[in-house]
């Protein structure tokens, strides 16, 4: 029954690859994206020029905060030049705390002003000119995912295959139909502050955010997105070391759960738990 119940309130929206011309928005709710960067320097530039044409053609008020995990490249520098050239709503923040992903989000989330919230990989293999659709998405669930799922095997075949095992496992787990680690997703603040800060990983705040959302009665909808290959720098993901901490975690998250739910059911419903006593026992063949 749970399962079932957490597979219901799926909605699919369709992304245009080609253009948003067909998603025309005119809103006053503000998003805040979070890129975390490293090494990105011929991206960077791009993603910035990118994401502020979507979200101005749609209406859309934004800040982005670009999280740099200590590039040695020339990410920060291109990243503040092109935002101070083109007046862009952007503010550049290097990590503070450990390396990983994970900590760097969780860094650009603190600064954040917005009650709606965005993250993007700095690596140009997601489009932002699904963003205005995301965020329209937004309107009827407390999270939108963009979904690699028909195109990951066509950018990296071998991380397309071991992400398509890694959802299965969490469908089988969790019972949650989407592209869970994706790196595009737009998600009301309240699911962030609840469900993800006790995130203990480089990589796996998706997980703690996308379980407890839709564990807790949160509504998640999919956007599917065309996922492109990587023109310029090195991929920071090493596929085998990332996926046994995703493996870890979503077991870890797993046993959590049943044990939340054994305590839950012992608090309400003690007779179930008690030891059995001679009185209790009469009748009992």
């Amino acid at each position: 029954m749970g399962a079932e119940r957490n597979m219901q309130h799926r909605e699919a929206f369709q992304y245009d690859p080609h253009g948003i011309s067909t998603v025309t928005l005119s809103t006053s709710e503000a998003i805040s994206i979070v890129i975390p960067t490293l090494n990105e320097a011929e991206n960077i530039g791009h993603l910035l020029t990118r994401l502020h044409q979507a979200l101005t053609e749609a209406a859309i008020s934004y800040e982005v905060i670009v999280v740099d995990d200590h590039s040695n490249d020339d990410t920060v520098a291109v990243a503040r030049a092109i935002a101070k050239e083109k007046n862009l709503p952007v503010q550049i923040l290097t990590k503070k705390g450990l390396p990983g992903k994970s900590y760097s989000l969780i860094e650009g989330f603190a600064a954040a002003r917005f009650a709606m919230l965005a993250m993007i990989d700095g690596d140009l293999q997601y489009p932002p000119e699904a963003l205005p659709l995301m965020v329209q998405a937004s309107r009827h669930a407390d999270i939108v995912i963009a979904d690699r799922r028909a195109t990951y095997h066509e950018a990296d075949r071998m991380r397309g295959r071991l992400s398509q095992i890694f959802t299965y496992l969490i469908t089988m787990l969790f019972a949650i139909d989407t592209d869970i680690q994706s790196g595009l997703k737009v998600f009301r603040r309240a699911i962030y502050d609840n469900g993800a800060r006790s995130c203990s990983g480089k990589w796996n705040l998706d997980l703690y955010l996308v379980t407890h959302a839709v564990l807790h009665g949160h509504t998640l909808a999919n956007v599917p997105i065309e996922f492109q290959e990587r023109q310029a720098g090195e991929s920071k993901v090493h596929p085998l070391k990332v996926g046994l901490e995703l493996l870890w975690t979503a077991l870890q998250l797993k046993m959590d759960r049943i044990a939340s739910v054994i305590l839950k059911e012992s608090v309400f419903r003690p007779e179930r738990y008690k030891r059995p006593t001679k009185k209790n026992l009469k009748g009992v063949r």
